[in-house]
């Protein structure tokens, strides 16, 4: 699934529908990375650091971690 520092759709988005009973009609939207584990599923992020980019991009609410890589992981 396309899910990067840029791209942080799966981690916030309740964009997936699910049931928790296949006969139910009653469907209702989660956040793919809660889909994943209720499924027990893995998720395989591609280029999650943008090749290294990511250092680039500061997240000024996290102030205890200086390195910018570690702050997005």
């Amino acid at each position: 699934m396309p899910m990067s520092v840029m791209m942080p759709e799966a981690f916030v988005e309740p964009w997936q529908e699910y049931s928790s009973d296949a006969a139910s009609q009653t469907k209702e939207r989660k956040v793919m990375v809660s889909i994943t584990n209720l499924t027990q599923m893995n998720i395989i992020a591609s280029k999650p650091l943008l090749e290294g980019r990511v250092k680039d991009i500061d997240i000024p609410t996290i102030k205890n971690i200086k390195d910018p890589c570690a702050k997005h992981l």
